[in-house]
């Protein structure tokens, strides 16, 4: 299961994808979150986390409830970036996957997290 790091690709989240930092005309002003598997953060280098919000997702609690309750209260969010282990069509948060089939059931939930982010948020693929 090779590391990832993912564009948090969902429909409801209603935002196009960036495929680097190139198309931002002001790097310095990025507001930037990385929701990253807490077993995953001393494995990163510094250096990709830097000027980021880091929300550490355990795995432990429910995935969704917890980005959800982190997400919460922040806002103008212009890239959102995911980094975990994961299979095809899954995200691994520790021992919990977090599929389609949980997104879809939830997905009002999932919605409400567009409320964080920029008009013109970039989800992060690398």
């Amino acid at each position: 299961m090779p590391l990832i790091c993912l564009t948090l690709a969902l429909d409801a989240l209603g935002a196009r994808q960036l495929n680097g930092y190139g198309s931002l005309k002001d790097p310095s002003a990025v507001k930037s979150v990385v929701l990253i598997d807490s077993g995953l953060v001393a494995s990163i280098p510094k250096g990709e986390l830097v000027g980021s919000q880091i929300i550490e997702i355990d795995g432990k609690r429910d995935v969704i409830r917890r980005i959800t309750s982190a997400l919460k209260g922040l806002c103008d969010i212009d890239i959102l970036r995911v980094i975990s282990h994961g299979d095809a069509g899954s995200l691994r948060f520790g021992k919990h996957a977090l599929n389609a089939a949980e997104i879809n059931a939830r997905s009002p939930e999932v919605a409400g997290w567009s409320q964080s982010l920029a008009a013109k948020a970039d989800l992060m693929r690398h």
